[in-house]
């Protein structure tokens, strides 16, 4: 998190005193996008209080403060990760430019405000317009962390930043439009691969805000790490690195039990328990 905010200074030149009653906005403002970008520091949404000059939120799970100093425009963390000494950040103005250029809002190139994208790597854009995400790595193949994928629903949370059960039951419908996969070295595996890719995943507890959203894709990922121990192949299978491009679209519509879907695997985001679909029942992945 200080790397990113301690590069707000080169970034921005122009540093300006705003008015106080907008300094009480943009403290709101900062607050929110802050819990959304740096989810492992404000993991949940806290009240705002007031000790003068600081309008702050407390998070009781990582013990952090985060308050905006109503005098001199300065951003401020206290606690936790961060220590027991008070640490500057930045003034607002450049704050705010960071956590907008993160979240997104539809203009620009920011993280998700519906995706879960805290294990994305650098090199993935979100771009938003009304219920539909765009994700794309402009051309480039990026290597995933393990059990990630280009955005997962974040599920809802309580004041203490734990999932919580919204009785949300929604389909989601993967559509692949095209995959090729190079590297790997096997006559017609990109066929097989699409077929593989269309799948429908049901999530129980998903977010409201993902309900009939749409997510479309276009994404480049290095998959060589996920093939495992690649000794073991025969020899020519594979030729490092192994790439997968595709283009999709996921569609989520509301049902009324998961269970009851033509879904190939179901996931539930408060327990994280996961289920597959085996002939005509869901078998629970121990």
């Amino acid at each position: 998190m200080m790397k990113f905010f301690s590069s707000i200074a080169i970034c921005l030149a122009l540093i300006f005193q705003p008015a106080q009653a907008d300094l009480v906005n943009d403290s709101e403002q900062i607050m929110n996008d802050a819990q959304q970008v740096y989810p492992q520091f404000f993991p949940s949404s806290q009240t705002t209080l007031e000790f003068s000059p600081y309008r702050y939120r407390f998070y009781p799970s990582t013990e952090i403060y985060l308050g905006i100093n109503q005098n001199d425009s300065g951003v401020y963390v206290l606690g936790g990760a961060f220590g027991s000494s008070q640490v500057y950040i930045d003034n607002t103005v450049n704050v705010m430019a960071l956590l907008k250029s993160q979240v997104g809002d539809g203009n620009n190139n920011g993280r998700s405000t519906v995706c879960d994208t805290r294990n994305i790597p650098s090199g993935f854009t979100y771009r938003h317009e009304g219920n539909t995400t765009y994700v794309t790595t402009n051309g480039q193949c990026l290597v995933l962390p393990e059990n990630s994928n280009a955005c997962k629903p974040k599920a809802e949370t309580d004041n203490e930043g734990k999932a919580i059960a919204t009785g949300v039951h929604l389909l989601s419908d993967v559509s692949v439009k095209s995959i090729e996969i190079t590297g790997f070295n096997i006559q017609g595996f990109d066929s097989i691969a699409q077929g593989l890719a269309n799948q429908k995943i049901c999530i129980i507890h998903a977010p409201t805000a993902f309900t009939n959203h749409t997510v479309i894709a276009d994404i480049c990922l290095d998959i060589t790490n996920q093939l495992g121990d690649l000794s073991l192949l025969p020899a020519g299978t594979v030729t490092p690195p192994v790439t997968s491009r595709s283009e999709t679209t996921t569609v989520s519509v509301k049902v009324d039990d998961c269970f009851n879907t033509d879904a190939t695997a179901i996931t539930n985001l408060v327990t994280e328990e996961v289920w597959i679909e085996q002939n005509g029942s869901f078998v629970k992945v121990e």
